[in-house]
């Protein structure tokens, strides 16, 4: 009898921690951090998950299209003077993220349509008057065109150079006005290059 009530006992003892172990594992997976890149962002700035799919959805495309680095939920590093600011799908300008939250959505200095100075920059936009997602362009070199739609355009380069947009063929399609201009509609759906200067 004692043996028997001994491995009760053992089994008993066994099962308790069986079952401690299944419920620390469970608290572990449940408290860890997501595996995704700038998950902090995406919480602190209360994203919906509809919205963090969404945005995370845009900046795979644009990475896919242009190459680069991704530096934060929503920014694109291609080179040293061209960060790509991805839109949260449905609302008019990109934010700001960082762990902390995330400004409202807004204009880059670099890209304000609005701005009367010249920057050296070409920027394309993915919606129509300067809304959606910003490419800020500056180097006088062959840039992919990201957007796909019905988006625009603002010229602050210097002097009075011109961007030339280009096909899939590399054929000339058409071209901005000198700086400083900027176009509330620009088609992009035929341009697969962009060419400031």
């Amino acid at each position: 009898m004692a043996g028997r009530t001994r491995t009760i006992r053992n089994i008993a003892t066994a099962s308790a921690a069986a079952a401690l172990f299944t419920l620390s594992l469970s608290a572990g997976t449940a408290s860890a951090s997501p595996s995704e890149p700038f998950a902090d962002q995406a919480r602190a700035a209360h994203l919906t998950p509809a919205q963090d799919g969404a945005l995370r959805a845009e900046v795979a495309k644009y990475l896919q299209r242009s190459g680069g680095k991704q530096i934060s939920l929503n920014e694109i590093k291609v080179d040293d003077k061209r960060t790509i600011r991805v839109a949260i799908p449905g609302e008019a300008h990109p934010r700001t993220f960082t762990d902390h939250g995330s400004t409202a959505p807004a204009y880059s200095s670099i890209c304000n349509p609005y701005a009367n100075t010249q920057n050296g920059y070409f920027c394309a936009f993915s919606g129509y008057g300067w809304t959606g997602s910003e490419d800020p362009m500056y180097y006088c070199h062959s840039y992919a065109m990201n957007y796909t739609g019905t988006g625009s355009w603002v010229n602050r380069q210097y002097g009075t150079h011109v961007a030339k947009f280009y096909g899939k063929s590399g054929n000339y399609i058409d071209e901005s006005l000198p700086p400083i201009s900027a176009a509330t509609s620009q088609n992009w759906y035929h341009v697969w290059r962009v060419v400031p200067c």
